[in-house]
């Protein structure tokens, strides 16, 4: 019965994890965990490739899909993630449009970074994720 359990256990913890957990972490050039608030159910993480041009998220939170972004370096602790924006209107038609400007990603601290809305971050700032780097 234990192996039996130790099995289950085994194809449990294989079946569940994800492709990006999966490839090393020195695939990466940066990791971010990040949550809403700090007592936040769900973590997502984003995936930096190694020139920052690249972003892969995945999230805890089955309901949300994996997503792929790019980014443009404003500064060395400053990026604009870039994606498809889906904006669907009062007779819920939607419109997609690509290559948006999505986020703005800002270092504020050793290893702790900030994700705002771009929208009205030049004017006034939004939080959405907080982002500690693993």
């Amino acid at each position: 019965m234990k192996k039996l359990l130790a099995l289950l256990l085994l194809f449990g913890i294989v079946g569940c994890s994800s492709d990006a957990e999966t490839v090393s972490a020195s695939s990466y050039s940066m990791i971010l965990s990040c949550k809403y608030n700090p007592s936040a159910l769900y973590t997502d993480k984003f995936y930096f490739s190694k020139d920052m041009s690249t972003i892969k998220r995945t999230s805890d939170n089955k309901q949300i899909e994996d997503e792929n972004y790019t980014t443009e370096k404003i500064s060395s602790d400053e990026y604009i993630i870039k994606g498809t924006r889906t904006v669907t209107d009062i007779n819920n038609n939607t419109t997609k449009y690509p290559d948006s400007n999505l986020y703005v990603l800002n270092k504020e601290g050793s290893s702790y970074w900030v994700i705002y809305y771009f929208e009205d971050y030049y004017n006034d700032a939004t939080r959405l994720w907080g982002c500690n780097q693993s």
